[in-house]
Parts: structure tokens; sequence; C-alpha cells
């Protein structure tokens, strides 16, 4: 399947995330997605899941579209897989779904998390794989990139939810094999510009917080250290022209 773009030459730039869980765009992506929407480009953030595994959906619904709110997004997009059950669903349907969403909003741009899914969650990597796949079946083909978070970051996150969740939740063995470490060719997106933005956005999930402080997330001490770059690494579509720092740039 392919899909021909839309497009007026005035017409914004689009980029996407797509994450598995309402919380997943914030710590991740929100600084370049804030960016981007300053710059003028349509942001969309695709959710596949409500987070009913973490919570009321209802709930975690607003708080993703405050989130977006927050970053300059517009409302979310959702999929409706089931929390903690995406590895389950049949690929070729799924990935089919996850097509016809990247084909009615015919990115330019899409980030989501890496083959690592950050801290090793199953629902995390059964995303991004069938995100790749949903990618390579577009044409024109979008720029995809990964999010290349620093080795041992996320092992404190991993150790707390393999014991909560399970292996069969969080399936990735070898903490060491999270992160990637820095390289040349990686992109670099300074976000320090809109640090508060991305506080903002993962203030926006109240209901995961460990307090009323947005800087305890998850675990304490994460979070200041994803408030002034995010890192990406090109998978597909369109190389990066060396030594630029914007996901557009280069696109015609």
């Amino acid at each position: 399947m392919g899909h021909e773009r839309d497009r007026q030459d005035s017409s914004p730039r689009c980029v996407v995330a797509f994450v598995a869980h309402p919380d997943d765009e914030a710590y991740s992506v929100a600084g370049t997605l804030a960016l981007a929407a300053r710059s003028g480009a349509r942001v969309v953030v695709v959710c596949a899941t409500c987070g009913e595994g973490g919570g009321d959906p209802q709930v975690r619904e607003r708080e993703l579209a405050a989130s977006c709110a927050a970053i300059g997004a517009e409302p979310p997009c959702w999929l409706g897989w089931p929390d903690g059950g995406v590895g389950s669903l049949d690929a070729e349907e799924a990935g089919g779904q996850l097509r016809e969403v990247l084909v009615d909003l015919a990115p330019d741009v899409v980030l989501s998390l890496g083959r690592d899914g950050a801290y090793g969650h199953a629902d995390h990597l059964a995303c991004t794989a069938l995100l790749d796949e949903a990618v390579r079946q577009l044409e024109p083909m979008p720029r995809l990139l990964h999010v290349a978070f620093e080795p041992g970051l996320f092992k404190p996150v991993w150790r707390k939810l393999r014991r909560v969740l399970g292996a069969d939740r969080v399936p990735i063995d070898d903490p060491g094999s999270l992160g990637v470490p820095p390289a040349g060719g990686q992109l670099r997106v300074d976000i320090e510009s809109v640090a508060q933005t991305k506080r903002a956005a993962i203030a926006a999930h109240r209901s995961q917080l460990l307090s009323e402080d947005p800087l305890v997330f998850l675990v304490p001490g994460l979070v200041e250290a994803l408030l002034s770059e995010e890192r990406f690494q090109h998978v597909a579509g369109p190389s990066l022209p060396e030594g630029e720092d914007d996901p557009l740039a280069g696109l015609e």
C-alpha cells in the first residue's frame, strides 16, 4: 500500500509521534514536538492504547489531551488497542490500521521509542515493530526517527517495572541493552528553550506522578536528565542532513 501526498506548497509540515500509552510522548519527545509546533508544523500524537492498565482510561485520555495542548499538538488520535496486549494483536490487522492512520495524516516525520522500548515494556517493543513495518510500506516514505536514550538511564525504571509487572510485560532480560550510546549522525535536538513545556506535558499526566512534582515521574531523578536534549536515530525515509538539529531539515 502507498499514498500520495495531497499537500499545497503553503500547507504546514506534519510531525507524528506514535506511542503505546498516554505519557510516553511526554518524557520522550515532548520537547521536539513543542519546537515543531512553534515552527508552524502540524503535530499529532497517535496513541495505541488508552492506558487502562495504569488507571481509569477516561482520566488517562483527558491527561493525554492536556499534554498535547501543552505541547501545541492537535487532540490525540487513538487506536484503541489493549493496554498490555499490543503484542497479542494480529500483526497484519493492527499494522493495517496504523498504516491507514498514517496515510490519512501524511506525516513528513514520524517519531517513536526505539527498539529497546525505553525500559523494555512489551507494548513499547510491539508498537515500534508495527510502526517500522507500516512506515516502510508508505510511499513516499516519511522520515522515521527512534528516540535514543542514554545507556543506563532507564535501568531503574526497568528494575522497578520488571518487579511490579513481571517478565511478560517487561520481557527484556538484560538492562545493559537499554539505551543507545551517543554517536555521530544522530539527531540531537536542544530542547532547553521548551523545557518548561516538556515539564507541563509530564505534569498533565497527574495520575501517573509519584507526587505533585512533575520531576518525580517513574523514578526520582529521571526527568532532570530529559530536559536539555532529545536524541534520535534515523531509521528509514529521507536521510538527515549532516549537522542539522531539526527533524524536518532537508525535506522538500
